[in-house]
């Protein structure tokens, strides 16, 4: 999970989209929060997306 964190902490900092990938689905979006429990993210459809960290299978960075 470190290593997600990483990512998606660098991907927030950068201002750049990842993908998440969650149950065999494909999650692009823009990250806006990192927690403990929880990423939040935001796209062109959605205004906010919550992932629990614990589903996330893989994350990969623009």
């Amino acid at each position: 999970m470190d290593d997600f964190r990483e990512l998606l902490l660098a991907s927030q900092k950068e201002n750049k989209s990842v993908q998440l990938y969650v149950a065999g689905q494909a999650i692009p979006m823009l990250v806006t929060a990192v927690g403990l429990e929880f990423v939040e993210g935001k796209s062109r459809e959605f205004s906010k997306i919550l992932v629990r960290m614990d589903k996330i299978d893989a994350v990969a960075k623009y």
